[in-house]
């Protein structure tokens, strides 16, 4: 089995620091809201990567965003 290490914002989402986002967030299919209205959107074909690549892979992340504030967006979108 390998690892494959993944980024997260630019690689699995379009925003850029995802730790700026300010719960509570709204899901809407591939797209969060925040308590602000900022958008986050997954990039296509996320979800079909990832469990294309768990059935390979070890997954693991490597990001530098704050862990309190990514958690609830990756189990948001059933990541």
């Amino acid at each position: 089995m390998h690892l494959l290490v993944l980024d997260l914002d630019g690689t699995l989402w379009d925003h850029e620091d995802v730790s700026r986002l300010v719960p509570p967030y709204e899901f809407h299919g591939d797209r969060l809201t925040d308590a602000h209205g900022e958008e986050l959107h997954l990039f296509p074909g996320v979800h079909e990567f990832l469990e294309w690549t768990s059935w390979r892979f070890l997954l693991t992340i490597a990001s530098w965003n704050v862990g309190e504030r990514v958690r609830p967006i990756l189990e948001g979108f059933g990541l």
